[in-house]
């Protein structure tokens, strides 16, 4: 293989394994097409390998590489492959290649050819980077799809960590009598246990609840920063306000305040909301709060 395949991702047992049949070749094809990609290998790229054993008749069956990713400025592109298939009765060698650019019905994003030079058509096509307004898109819904699910999980937390039809009974008789005497405003009982059993928990759950709709709320009104980190390093940043994506190839490059916050969450763990900070929503992607780093009290 003439092509550079990077493997600090793969596990010590699972370096040195053979490749598919005719994959390495492929891989170098590919690499003549799309000069700027890097190739990858991590543990996804293993799978167990069946082949008919003439003198047995028995299926003999090893581990190897059956796809290797595409990578191009830290963006994963999708990979390419070889693999076996039936086609009119008998299993053919396909050459796979795999793209979120790719849409089928069936097959989802991957698509395959027993003809080489089809699937370097579409890897060509296919193996592309995404544009500005497709990186925006991309940041904007994998954040706000994360938000919005956190809040709607901890909504219902909170309405669980408390006895709801004990609540909403003396609530209803609360309020019966108070427009009998004119008044506006009820009162129940902070610290009933006939309302939650165990008040401790329903606090702790309280205080995540005002953090992750802090958050969400400054999300709604189009604040804040969506950030994807790439493997070279790398940054897009989506300024929500703007609704502009401003890619970094170094985390120096980030604005002073964006890069305080980003470090931050080095020590945060995925999924924790901070109103003063944003979250961590996934290893590679943030959503930072705007204005200045506040220390929390």
């Amino acid at each position: 293989m003439l092509t550079k395949i990077d493997t600090t991702a793969l596990d010590a047992k699972k370096k040195g394994l053979p490749f598919a049949e005719d994959l390495e070749q492929f891989v170098d094809d590919v690499a003549l097409v799309k000069p700027k990609c890097r190739f990858v290998l991590d543990n996804d790229c293993v799978r167990s390998i069946y082949k008919l054993n003439e003198t047995t008749k028995q299926y003999d069956h090893y581990d190897a590489y059956y796809k290797v990713k595409v990578y191009e400025g830290g963006e994963e592109l999708g990979s390419v492959g070889t693999s076996e298939e039936y086609r009119c009765g008998k299993k053919e060698l396909v050459y796979g290649v795999e793209s979120f650019r790719i849409n089928k019905l069936r097959g989802g994003n991957m698509t395959t050819s027993i003809h080489k030079k089809v699937a370097l058509r579409h890897a060509k096509k296919g193996l592309v980077a995404r544009a500005k307004d497709e990186l925006a898109n991309q940041i904007r819904n994998m954040v706000s799809e994360r938000v919005k699910s956190a809040l709607g999980s901890i909504d219902n937390q909170v309405s669980w960590s408390t006895r709801q039809n004990e609540i909403a009974r003396d609530f209803a008789l609360a309020s019966y009598h108070a427009r009998i005497n004119g008044e506006g405003i009820v009162t129940l009982q902070a610290n009933s246990s006939v309302y939650i059993s165990n008040i401790k928990l329903t606090d702790q759950v309280c205080e995540q609840y005002y953090e992750v709709k802090a958050v969400s709320d400054e999300l709604e009104a189009k604040l804040g920063y969506g950030v994807q980190a790439y493997t070279d390093g790398s940054y897009a940043i989506l300024d929500f306000k703007t609704d502009e994506v401003i890619k970094y190839s170094a985390f120096d490059q980030i604005p002073k305040d964006m890069g305080e916050k980003l470090a931050m969450f080095k020590v945060i763990q995925q999924g924790e909301y901070y109103s003063h900070l944003g979250v961590k929503l996934l290893d590679h992607v943030f959503y930072i709060v705007d204005g200045k780093t506040k220390v929390k009290q």
